[in-house]
């Protein structure tokens, strides 16, 4: 935060509230809870990957985390399964 404070930026880091509103006006997005790929619904991940929706969520019930899911899906990191669901 000290570069944006550097670069003029007010940014009121006294609650979770005011600091990801604060960021998200520098254009900065945090999200509130867990990773992105919790954002993604499982019907677009299925159409992404190509699979049957109820094999998708079998496979990603079966991991801790949902981005190794995506991982096992996709057989790729993120940058590329990333770039496999932009494309959708």
């Amino acid at each position: 935060m000290t570069h944006l404070r550097d670069r003029g930026a007010t940014i009121d880091d006294s609650s979770e509230e005011s600091l990801r509103r604060d960021l998200l006006s520098e254009q900065i997005v945090v999200l509130s809870e867990g990773e992105i790929e919790d954002y993604i619904p499982d019907t677009d991940v299925a159409a992404a990957s190509g699979k049957d929706l109820a094999v998708v969520q079998r496979i990603l019930a079966s991991h801790g985390k949902r981005s190794s899911g995506f991982t096992a899906l996709f057989g790729t990191g993120k940058p590329q399964y990333a770039m496999t669901l932009a494309n959708q």
